[in-house]
This record gives structure tokens, C-alpha cells and sequence, in this order.
């Protein structure tokens, strides 16, 4: 069988146009990718892309010069590769996503779902209960109640209690009143747009050695680069 008449058989389309998704508009009949294969796929990645697949369960599978083959898992993946144009060639059921995700990186997952908090801010996180400034307040509120119970009459004292134990209890009641209301917008200041005079200029160097089948797509590529301080284009080989 040829290549095409393969093609046609798995539900691939590949547009002569450098770009499309391989998946076309045609029904998609992609391949099933057992766990050990993600979990292989998985264990290649760096940790920013790793990053990227655990959030779009959308992740690399093939990897050449100018181009790269993605592997989908589930509906939502499908979508944000055609969205985003990205050549999928199969996918893999979510239950066999994440089995292959405890199979490789199962103790930093573990990790950072316990301490990344904790690690990236800790003024937000709960692994300390209480900070410096917080237990010098407390110790000197008990210091000065200790000292009303013994300089104030037990009446006195307990009418203070009373009322501090009551506006303690409104403060609760008022919070999660509080935290029941919609967030108020803010007004997030925007970043000043570059002109195109303003912007840097790069040079891109793609050294190539024994990769003829995809110097084609390669250029390509290249000539559509669409950047607005690009000055000019030459290609040397």
C-alpha cells in the first residue's frame, strides 16, 4: 500500500500548504498509543514543555528540524492542535495520560503538589501556621489579658472577653460574606506596544548536515517568517 493510500486508510490529510495539522477535516482515525509509549515520550520532554503537556495534554512525539509531530489526549487536545495548527499524528486515552504521568514523574508531581506552594510563595501557603510579626502580637494580647485578669474585677473581665470574642465572631462572618461577592475589577495597567523600529533584530542560523527530506519544509518555513524588524531573508547552503 502507499503512502497516501495509508493516509487515507488512518484518516490522515496532509495539505500541500507547510502548517496544517496532519488530522484534516475528514473524520480522525489516529493511532492509540499504549502507556509505554507516552511514558517514553514524557520522560523526553524538559521541564517547560513538560509544563505545556500537563496543562494542554498535548505533547511532542516526533521531533525534527522544522518540524514536530504532536500526540493528543482527549477532545479538548484535538481542538487546541487544530486551533493552533499543530501536526498531530495520534493520541492516547486520558486514563493512559495519566498512568504514564505517575509512571515517570510521579514523585515530582508529588512534590509539587505538597511544597511547589510552599516553594514558589510562601507568603501564601499554610506550611508555616503562624509568622514572626503574628506570634509577637499574640504573645503580647495574652500578656495584656493576663495582666486585665489580674488588675480588672471578674466582672470586668469577662464583659471584655465577651465583647472581644464577639467581634471576633462578626470578623468570621463578615469574611465569608466577603468571600461569597464577585472580584472587583482592577485596572491592570498595559504594556506600551513597540514600534517596529524599536524592536530587536535577530539571525537565525540553521545548520543542517544529512537532512534532505526535510529541507523542504525547513525553508519553507523559514520564508514565512513573519517578524517585523526582519531586514532581510538569504539562505546559503
Amino acid at each position: 500500500m502507499s503512502l497516501a493510500g495509508s493516509h487515507q486508510v488512518l484518516g490522515f490529510f496532509e495539505d500541500q500548504e507547510y502548517g496544517r495539522t496532519i488530522a484534516g477535516q475528514i473524520p480522525d482515525v489516529l493511532p492509540r498509543l499504549p502507556v509505554e509509549v507516552v511514558a517514553d515520550a514524557l520522560r523526553r520532554l524538559p521541564r517547560d514543555e513538560f509544563d505545556r503537556a500537563l496543562r494542554d495534554k498535548l505533547f511532542p512525539l516526533v521531533v525534527l528540524p522544522g518540524l514536530t509531530l504532536y500526540a493528543a489526549s482527549g477532545e479538548a487536545a484535538l481542538a487546541l492542535a487544530r486551533s493552533q495548527h499543530r501536526k498531530v499524528v495520534a493520541e492516547t486515552a486520558l486514563a493512559d495520560f495519566h498512568a504514564a504521568l505517575r509512571q515517570t514523574h510521579g514523585p515530582l508531581l508529588l512534590r509539587d503538589a505538597t511544597f511547589g506552594l510552599a516553594r514558589a510563595q510562601p507568603g501564601k501557603s499554610a506550611s508555616r501556621r503562624f509568622s514572626p510579626r503574628q506570634i509577637a502580637v499574640g504573645l503580647l494580647l495574652l500578656a495584656m489579658t493576663a495582666a486585665a485578669c489580674l488588675v480588672l474585677p471578674g466582672r470586668v473581665t469577662w464583659a471584655l472577653a465577651s465583647l472581644v470574642a464577639g467581634i471576633f465572631f462578626l470578623s468570621v462572618i463578615a469574611l465569608r460574606i466577603l468571600c461569597l461577592l464577585p472580584r472587583l475589577p482592577s485596572a491592570q495597567a498595559m504594556a506600551r506596544p513597540l514600534a517596529d523600529a524599536e524592536l530587536p533584530v535577530y539571525s537565525v542560523l540553521v545548520p543542517l548536515f544529512r537532512e534532505t527530506s526535510v529541507l523542504g519544509q525547513l525553508l519553507t518555513a523559514l520564508t514565512h517568517l513573519d517578524y517585523p524588524a526582519l531586514g532581510s531573508k538569504s539562505t546559503k547552503l
